[in-house]
């Protein structure tokens, strides 16, 4: 029996139809899911990711708490720039920000009550890295002029440090130490936009797993994923304090936060005489939430740590 065109052509499209749905319903057992680089943050060509500004709404991680931006895009109130008091600039990622914590339980509120001579300005941003932190304090050290630059170290910069990308797909930008000049440069920008950028971008579209797939093939395949040596760590952390000091004549503070460990970061701490001290020196679970963060104990400990350490002389 002869089978005419239109039924080939018919059938070729019953088929192609079929196997698109069957791709696609494949493709859903890898999900894609949310977190607070995409819900309450935005693409970001210098840091790879930036809060949104003016926001207020809930999150949910390991409890749901209520998020506030300022209109800088950081979490809580409004910034008083013109202050009279001494400034203090906390740099650091999810236990600066205060995941798992409402506005009132974080560390930097607690300081800020107990430092009646100084205002806090708690830049902590989820997520980052310590070359992040370094690229924000450039960005925002001359609108605050803080006359101490207080760091929270986490172990996993050590890995964060090393890589373009990080959390399954966020691309981040990186530095590499310079052969000739023995500096580090910054690569990686302007930072490419990940799946789960436009997958927020575009919810739509991005509904159908075949369209995260083909985009995959044609826009994050194309991206060079760059590993470096994480000794990089050190570098960057000597530019901090060497920014901090003796560009911008302010102090330069560092608490080690979280679990886990750098390897030779004591030692590399002492030879080149930072101010530091480690937060976390016991894990008790009582100070952590499920998802690893200060728990209202844990951001009461750490208020204590950094304000002994704050007024410390040194």
């Amino acid at each position: 029996m002869i089978i005419s065109y239109k039924v080939k052509f018919g059938l070729m499209c019953v088929s192609l139809v079929i196997s698109l749905s069957l791709i696609e319903f494949a493709l859903r057992f890898y999900r894609l899911g949310d977190d607070e680089r995409n819900l309450l943050y935005e693409h970001h060509e210098l840091f790879g990711w930036f809060p949104q500004n003016d926001i207020n709404r809930t999150f949910k991680g390991a409890k749901t708490i209520q998020v506030n931006h300022n209109s800088y895009g950081f979490r809580g109130s409004e910034f008083n720039l013109n202050t009279k008091k001494k400034k203090i600039l906390i740099l650091g990622d999810s236990f600066a920000y205060g995941y798992d914590s409402e506005e009132d339980e974080i560390f930097s509120q607690i300081l800020g009550n107990e430092l009646e001579d100084y205002e806090i300005f708690n830049l902590g941003v989820s997520g980052y890295s310590t070359d992040q932190e370094l690229l924000l304090l450039k960005e925002y050290f001359h609108l605050i002029n803080p006359d101490l630059v207080y760091l929270l170290y986490c172990h996993n910069d050590w890995y964060g440090n090393s890589v373009n990308h990080v959390y399954n797909g966020y691309y981040k930008p990186y530095y590499i130490l310079d052969s000739k000049t023995k500096l580090i440069r910054l690569k990686g920008i302007p930072v490419p936009k990940s799946m789960l950028h436009l997958k927020f971008e575009y919810p739509l579209l991005y509904k159908s797993k075949i369209a995260i797939w083909v985009t995959n093939l044609l826009h994050n395949n194309k991206i060079v994923e760059i590993t470096e040596n994480p000794q990089i760590t050190f570098e960057i952390l000597k530019e901090l304090k060497s920014f901090t000091e003796q560009n911008q004549n302010a102090d330069f503070k560092v608490g080690i936060v979280g679990v886990g460990g750098t390897p030779g970061l004591s030692r590399f701490l002492n030879n080149e005489n930072f101010d530091w001290i480690t937060i976390d020196k016991y894990l008790d679970e009582k100070f952590f939430t499920s998802s690893g963060h200060w728990s209202r104990l844990g951001n009461k400990r750490a208020a204590k740590e950094m304000l002994d350490h704050i007024q410390k002389i040194k």
